[in-house]
């Protein structure tokens, strides 16, 4: 695929897994995960770590579908810049957009570091 194709291929993806959630925002309490406070969207249990659990949580609740939306906004807008030439290619994005195809991090073109191993 061209980076257009892989940019647009993972907004029609998102926008896809988007139709078919609760709307957001999305909330955390511990455990459990609401859309509007009431509707029951999932929960993570790691009862060896609850704090871990109740960060995979709020995590969750972070990346709710509002915020899906603006990732594939600037997908779009991404894939329409290198289309029309305003953009050289997009590297950031064309991992993101790597990554929600189910690309692994060693595929995804481009240096792909966290903060943590650039620190190091």
């Amino acid at each position: 695929m061209t980076p257009v194709e892989t940019l647009e291929a993972a907004a029609d993806r998102l926008e896809k897994l988007i139709a078919a959630v609760a709307p957001g925002p999305w909330e955390a309490d511990t455990s459990e995960i609401y859309a509007d406070g009431l509707v029951w969207v999932g929960e993570t249990l790691n009862t060896d770590d609850p704090e871990r659990t109740a960060a995979h949580s709020a995590y969750i609740a972070a990346m709710n579908p509002l915020v899906g939306r603006e990732l594939v906004a600037i997908l779009r807008g991404t894939a329409a810049g290198i289309r029309e030439g305003r953009w050289p290619g997009g590297p950031p994005m064309q991992r993101v957009a790597g990554l929600l195809l189910g690309e692994s991090l060693d595929r995804v073109p481009g240096e792909f570091k966290t903060i943590t191993e650039k620190e190091s």
